[in-house]
């Protein structure tokens, strides 16, 4: 019996079959980890708002087109809030991003937040605590539940309509301190008030939904474009805010234009940024991420894909095939002694190259040429490309007077042309130091090994000098 031999698959064939399980795959990851709470109170007794339910309404159709699974709610009575808020935090998780919009009226008493029911009957500030929604409920939900990145979105400053039961009451809503990985957004700034709008939608919102239909926009660019429209539409007088503590880019809308297909897609995939095929930086350096480990079999490459992507598209994909890696026989297939030679010097080689690339970063006080050969043209590191990843390392170089890298616990994970390459750093300068736990992700090019993308996580300020 003649045995046939496995073709190897082409490369090309492999990233469009890969692009064409992230069209089919994408709906469903997103829609398990993105979640969404919208509530639209309009229908008050004593000054009732036009525009709320509608708002809602559009929210909702546009979060759930951007792979949110959306609990909705319209005209909400303070106990359907309450419970819907609960809802909410049990349907969260660490992996998972957390929104919740809010239209109707919002308040602030004794420098706190409270969303306004429809069924609300205050007479005094003291009744705001029992006939409201604290907004802390909400905060709270999401910081118990460690949601890893988390959105308040607040058209909820407008009149105050129990200002007559106040004692001299604020307007607007007062600031509040964004939580780890959390951007609370407001209609307008604390202490003023926001428009109900004369059209279908609130100004805020109505440029929301605009913002929202844009891809490739990180989540602080969406909230810029939604303040520039709405204080020009409004001449100023209505200027939306944020308060941020996102430590990483977010991307709402990663759809290419209807007119691309899954080959266009793949074709920019691994270029400089999001305007060649209408994906985001993010999305394109997470399948080059994954295009490198998909057919590695490595487990410890399925790992590093989980853990630099949580809620990344192909996770459960990730799962399987690390289950899979995992439970291989011990037994060296024939002529594996000679790939663990190569292995190993690959392995030898990425160590010694991030040795001298150490080296070079501490001379680049004087000159960035030697460092910057380091990195792959296709470079993206803290949304910057390597051009303006080079300049800003020149501006800082020129800065110090002098700069020390310390590297530990150095972990070098080799398949193909690609290497993860996982390290403790200290890094120190005349002026400032800090540590912290850093991933290069590397690509085997003509020229050598080079670096195609950096992170860093949990980063300390330290109070060694050089």
């Amino acid at each position: 019996m003649t045995t046939r031999k496995r073709r190897a698959r082409p490369r090309h064939a492999l990233c469009y079959g890969m692009m064409l399980y992230l069209v089919a795959f994408s709906a469903i990851a997103n829609a398990s980890n993105r979640v969404a709470l919208v509530i639209g109170n309009a229908a008050y007794i004593d000054s009732p708002l036009r525009n709320p339910v509608n708002d809602a309404r559009a929210m909702e159709a546009r979060l759930r087109a951007l792979g949110f699974k959306v609990t909705k709610l319209e005209n909400a009575t303070r106990d359907q809030m309450s419970n819907a808020v609960a809802d909410f935090e049990e349907q969260l998780s660490s992996g998972k991003t957390g929104l919740f919009y809010y239209a109707g009226h919002g308040i602030q008493v004794r420098g706190q937040n409270y969303l306004i029911p429809v069924d609300a009957v205050i007479e005094s500030e003291a009744r705001v605590r029992s006939q409201a929604v604290p907004l802390n409920q909400v905060t709270e939900a999401m910081e118990y539940a460690q949601s890893r990145i988390n959105f308040i979105l607040l058209d909820a400053c407008r009149n105050n309509p129990f200002e007559r039961s106040m004692r001299g009451g604020s307007r607007g809503l007062a600031a509040v301190d964004a939580a780890a990985g959390t951007l609370i957004s407001y209609a307008t700034a604390p202490g003023s008030v926001a428009a109900d709008g004369d059209g279908n939608n609130g100004v805020y919102t109505a440029a929301l939904l605009r913002a929202l239909d844009r891809p490739g926009l990180s989540a602080e660019r969406v909230f810029k474009e939604v303040r520039k429209e709405v204080s020009k539409v409004t001449r100023r007088k209505q200027i939306p805010w944020e308060s941020s503590s996102l430590t990483g880019d977010f991307y709402f809308n990663t759809d290419a234009p209807a007119s691309g297909t899954a080959t266009s897609a793949v074709a920019s995939a691994g270029s400089t940024g999001p305007a060649r095929a209408g994906i985001s930086e993010e999305t394109a350096i997470e399948l080059m991420f994954w295009e490198t480990v998909v057919d590695s079999g490595n487990p410890a490459m399925y790992q590093e894909y989980l853990e630099q992507y949580p809620s990344g598209r192909f996770v459960r994909l990730a799962k399987v095939k690390l289950e899979a890696a995992s439970q291989q026989p011990a037994a060296a297939p024939k002529g594996s002694a000679d790939r663990v030679v190569k292995a190993s010097a690959a392995t030898d080689a990425v160590r010694q190259l991030i040795g001298r690339w150490a080296r070079a970063w501490e001379d680049n006080t004087t000159s960035i040429d030697a460092y910057g050969r380091f990195y792959d043209a296709r470079f993206k590191g803290r949304g910057m490309d390597r051009a303006a990843w080079l300049a800003d390392k020149r501006r800082k170089g020129q800065r110090a007077q002098c700069i020390r890298v310390a590297l530990g616990d150095l972990d070098v994970e080799v398949t193909g042309d690609a290497a993860v390459v996982r390290f403790e750093q200290r890094y120190m300068s005349n002026s400032y130091c800090d540590i912290g736990p850093k991933t290069l992700l590397l690509t085997r090019t003509t020229a050598g090994w080079r670096i195609r993308s950096e992170e860093q996580r949990e980063f300390k300020r330290c109070d060694t000098r050089c």
